[in-house]
């Protein structure tokens, strides 16, 4: 049951699962999931899909309390032109009646969305707050000019931006993004994501991700584990949506033997907790990062996390949780791993648990988010 305060949040997200692309944004997701706890909440997002027919196909769902709202749109028309008209279609077909009783609007991910919000807010004064997961403020050389342009017109007129890092928002104000912040981290299912006596036989080290090379540096996991693996009995798990071919081929060329190597694909959530739990260490070797939602997903499964010193990761990776590494230093990770491994008892399984819960869990992150969505309305 919805408390009696609750909000009408109208939730505008520019990442967001579709059948376009099924994990696009899941994070997204989940913290309108948590908001939906203790607010009204409907979700709308625009997916481009290049292989319609047809200018515009709305689907209608409700997912864990959330009325999402995805609408599919060709690509037609100068850029922008078609996500903006998409948004229309669908406040005409499905938003019209209610557009006046939401209270809020909740942006997660400002650039597209938050062009949207903005026009709502010009039309019939709608304010709206910005949840920001993005690493491009970082790297502010290689953001194009009308996405700069856009994103510092927009934060100007948001009534709060909620980074999911401290670090990451102070990267926003010096990339321009003029607004009131607070910190708001990511959300983890910890009734999904538990502690397990059941461990894999063998210590594993696992890394989920999008296998993006660039950003996760898989390959210096691989490398790093082939001078490792001839000292410690233990193996590595890696899965992830992208393309697994070109590690299994590095993994042979470094000759790591088949038992100690598993690649998978994509896995639901549920399967990648059942893995996590029953692993025994965590590694995010990131090139780049904001406040990544496997590292407080492994503390809630009860395992300590190797991860480098890149965006926001420090804020919640203490000598307890883990251990912090110089980005792309692969002697730092080999030697991480065999400290982790030789000292696996010393990390608090049901202390990283209750770590999780006390900051990342639906009801800390709800609470979090009521709070301000009292304060700016």
């Amino acid at each position: 049951m919805k408390k009696t305060l609750s909000k009408n949040i109208l939730f505008l997200a520019s990442w967001y699962p579709s059948k376009v692309h099924s994990t696009l944004g899941n994070f997204c997701q989940r913290h309108a999931q948590a908001i939906a706890t203790q607010n009204n909440v409907r979700a709308v997002y625009l997916a481009k899909d290049i292989t319609m027919s047809e200018p515009y196909r709305i689907e209608v769902n409700e997912v864990k309390g959330v009325k999402e709202i995805i609408c599919y749109y060709q690509k037609k028309g100068i850029a922008g032109s078609g996500y903006i008209k998409a948004f229309n279609h669908v406040v005409k077909n499905e938003l019209l009646e209610q557009i006046h009783s939401f209270d809020l609007i909740h942006v997660n991910v400002l650039y597209r969305a938050g062009l949207l919000a903005l026009q709502l807010k010009k039309s019939i004064n709608l304010p709206f707050i910005i949840t920001e997961h993005w690493t491009g403020y970082h790297n502010s050389k290689k953001v194009k000019f009308i996405q700069k342009y856009f994103s510092k017109k927009v934060a100007k007129e948001a009534a709060r931006i909620v980074p999911v890092s401290e670090h990451l928002g102070e990267a926003m104000k010096k990339f321009g993004c003029d607004a009131d912040y607070t910190v708001v981290p990511n959300v983890v299912d910890n009734d999904l994501f538990t502690p397990s006596l059941s461990k894999s036989e063998k210590f594993t080290f696992i890394h989920v991700s999008s296998l993006v090379d660039d950003h996760k540096n898989i390959t210096g996991i691989i490398s790093s584990f082939s001078e490792t693996w001839p000292e410690i009995d233990a193996n590595l798990l890696i899965i992830g949506d992208g393309e697994i071919a070109p590690y299994i081929k590095l993994a042979q060329k470094l000759n790591i033997p088949e038992e100690r190597f598993t690649i998978k694909g994509e896995q639901t959530l549920p399967e990648v907790a059942a893995q996590m739990a029953a692993s025994h260490c965590l590694i995010l070797f990131s090139n780049y990062e904001n406040q990544p939602c496997v590292i407080p997903e492994a503390y809630s499964a009860g395992i300590p996390v190797i991860a480098t010193d890149v965006g926001g990761i420090k804020e919640h990776l203490t000598p307890a949780h883990g251990v912090l590494i110089t980005k792309g230093n692969t002697h730092e990770l080999t030697e991480a791993m065999k400290h982790v491994y030789g000292n696996i008892k010393e990390y608090d399984a049901h202390w990283l648990n209750a770590y999780s819960r006390e900051y990342f869990s639906v009801s800390a992150v709800a609470e979090a988010y009521s709070k301000i969505y009292a304060e700016v309305i």
